[in-house]
């Protein structure tokens, strides 16, 4: 064939023959590269930077690196190579990679190729307890990261170093590189704005962590896929990517916020940021410089994007935030539910209480509006607002959630009697009203659980909740349980909703479990519903609740009125929710179910006449008539009239001894 062509043209192709070999050479040396110990690693290393220097210099495709992910050698030579468009490729592999010196690898190459998220789990390895790796992650730390974070020069036994250096870099709104490109480039923008198509289009789990882990790339890809009235389910996730991107997805908003396309969606996405700027300086930063693009477009908003404007500067606005917020709540001419709105979220944020008093004393104003108004007077300071919500109440239920919400929800039972929860209600405001303090610093983080529990909504269902119901060994599953409990507090308004509306009774025993545990006074209403229940666990649940948070509150009246809710399920047709609920009134300082537990002990199921037997020992002192747990029928009942005798005597004078508080079920 060559002696055919001529000496130019064999000249060519022997060139093209041998760069093909070359390179086939330099992709058996990737493939011949060991890791076996710390020695295997640092030469996989090497033969890696020697190959992709060799890839770079002769302009050969580095795709077929791609395929040999994630071994270190194939990571490293794709990041000397420097090609960025395969950037997504390298952040895929960190999902699936356990090996710590592959993650390395692979982080170290997403540096190279301009990935932030390399510096994010060199980080992570760098905190590790101890190994090679920990080194190496320092190593290459100081070759990517700005000579200005000032990464440690060795490996301290108690991490202070690179803990430090993280708090630094998570600081820094530049994130400072002193490798990659200076600007992304055409193909990388073009495969990333694909994967932003496909997660608008379905829900692909892969693309979702690619496109978290390019930061502000993945950020402003998505941004452009937001449209007004997208119907596609998607939007939340979407959202949801932003979220997890944090502090870089900021810029891309702002900037998406230009565009008067798909601006609810883009406000929703910061609304949900919000959530996490307590914890890093470098969001509270960014956040800020968004509050004066979304008052300069306050008027063009539409109604679903003024919404979450609404949300989003009670959550983060400044005090002229807060003014605007004001005078759209006063503004008549404004939608009543955004007035609404507008007043609730001013109670977040500083500033002057007359207008919103003004507007709680105006008879013309809807009621729900003066009763939010009254609300937000009352957290900026004027306690005046305290008295119109209470005597509101007797013409209307909707200031009872904003009265629990000022000082520690506490519970009268207004759902079940109305004037007698009204007159305890002006007992208490009489008794604690000018002492009261209402802090907007509580507000604020229970306005900021709730929008958590929006956010994060299927983590709660398929995450959190399947450590309740997952099949896996005793040990481990309570060892998750003690994890999970600690976060009761910022998941009730999930928990109070699936309390009150799941359709699923173990998520419902669940809720009401954790809601005991916890003493968590927000869900007592919930807890109330649930003695309704049609399951007898849900029931026995929800009183064994609140017993224990009843029990926990000084203050008599809201002990009487959870002793109201409770009296009428000692007719439960369930022996154990009612022994549960004579319980519970024990706890809250009634005597009225020991009745209940004296029958108990005739009860054929072992069980509950064992538990009335311990509960009412518990409650009168010892006192137990003589009965013997397993004895017969005929001592059993011997036992029973004993007990009656004495409380037909003791009943009126009777008072329980309350058991020691304990964790429910």
């Amino acid at each position: 064939m060559l002696c055919r062509l001529s000496g130019r043209a064999a000249i060519v192709v022997l060139c093209g023959v041998a760069a093909v070999v070359a390179q086939e050479r330099q992709l058996a040396a990737i493939d011949a590269a060991t890791e076996t110990d710390a020695a295997a690693v640092a030469e996989a290393r090497r033969v890696g930077r020697e190959v992709g220097a060799a890839i770079k210099a002769g302009g050969h495709d580095p795709a077929p690196l791609v395929k040999r992910l994630p071994a270190v050698a194939a990571a490293i030579a794709l990041g000397t190579v420097g090609d960025d468009r395969y950037l997504p490729d390298l952040i895929a592999r960190l999902e699936d990679t356990r090996e710590p010196a592959r993650i390395v690898a692979l982080a170290e190459a997403c540096c190279d190729l301009g990935g932030t998220v390399g510096v994010d789990v060199l980080l992570s390895v760098a905190l590790r307890p101890g190994g090679e790796e920990v080194r190496d992650a320092i190593a290459a730390l100081k070759r990517c990261v700005d000579e200005g974070l000032a990464v440690p020069e060795t490996v301290t036994h108690d991490r202070t170093g690179p803990f430090h250096l993280r708090h630094r870099w998570d600081s820094d709104p530049a994130r400072r590189m002193r490798v990659g490109p200076a600007a992304p480039s055409e193909a990388l923008l073009v495969r990333v704005d694909a994967l932003a198509a496909r997660v608008a289009d379905r829900d692909d789990a892969r693309a979702r962590f690619i496109l978290t882990g390019l930061r502000r790339f993945g950020a402003t890809a998505i941004c452009d896929t937001f449209r007004a009235d997208d119907p596609r389910p998607t939007v939340a996730i979407r959202q949801r990517i932003l979220l997890d991107i944090g502090a870089p997805a900021v810029k891309p908003l702002r900037t998406a916020l230009a565009d008067t396309d798909g601006r609810a969606a883009v406000l929703r996405a910061l609304v949900w940021l919000t959530t996490q700027a307590h914890e890093s300086a470098a969001l509270r930063t960014a956040l800020a410089s968004v509050e004066p693009v979304v008052l300069a477009a306050w008027s063009s908003l539409t109604a679903d994007a003024r919404a979450e404007a609404i949300r989003y500067l009670g959550q983060v606005g400044s005090v002229e935030a807060g003014r605007q917020l004001v005078a759209h709540a006063i503004d008549p001419a404004a939608p009543v539910e955004s007035r609404v709105a507008a007043a609730g979220r001013a109670a977040l944020l500083p500033g002057d209480p007359a207008p919103l008093l003004a507007l709680a004393r105006d008879s013309a104003a809807p009621p729900v509006l003066r009763d939010r108004a009254a609300f937000a007077a009352v957290a900026r300071g004027e306690r005046e607002g305290i008295g119109l919500l209470v005597e509101a109440l007797a013409t209307r239920s909707s200031p009872l959630p904003l009265l629990r919400a000022l000082d520690g929800r506490p519970y009268f039972g207004y759902e079940l009697h109305p004037d007698r929860a009204i007159e305890r209600w002006r007992r208490y405001w009489t008794r604690y009203g000018r002492v009261a303090r209402y802090t907007v610093t509580r507000l604020h983080t229970e306005a900021r659980w709730a929008i958590e529990n929006e956010a994060y909504a299927d983590d709660l269902r398929n995450g959190w909740y399947g450590v309740f119901t997952a099949a896996r060994p005793l040990a481990e599953r309570v060892a998750r349980e003690d994890a999970v409990m600690a976060l009761a507090d910022q998941t009730a308004p999930t928990l109070i909703a699936w309390i009150e509306r799941s359709s699923d009774p173990v998520r419902r025993f669940h809720a009401a479990q954790m809601a005991a545990v916890r003493g968590l006074r927000p869900a007592v209403p919930a807890l109330v519903t649930a003695l309704g229940d049609d399951v007898a666990l849900v029931r026995s649940t929800a009183a064994e609740g609140l017993g224990l948070i009843g029990q926990g509150f000084e203050y008599a009246d809201f002990a009487a009125a959870i002793a109201d809710a409770l009296r009428p399920r000692l007719a439960d047709p369930d022996a154990l929710v009612r022994a549960q609920v004579a319980l519970a009134l024990a706890r809250v300082g009634s005597g009225d179910g020991v009745p209940v537990l004296i029958d108990g002990l005739l009860d054929a199921d072992r069980g509950v006449s064992d538990f009335c037997w311990v509960t009412l020992r518990r409650i009168t002192g010892g006192r137990d008539g003589g009965f013997v747990p397993g004895s017969g029928l005929a001592a059993r009942r011997a036992a029973v009239a004993a007990l009656r005798a004495w409380w037909r005597t003791a009943a009126d004078e009777f008072r329980p001894t309350p058991p020691p508080p304990k964790a429910a079920g």
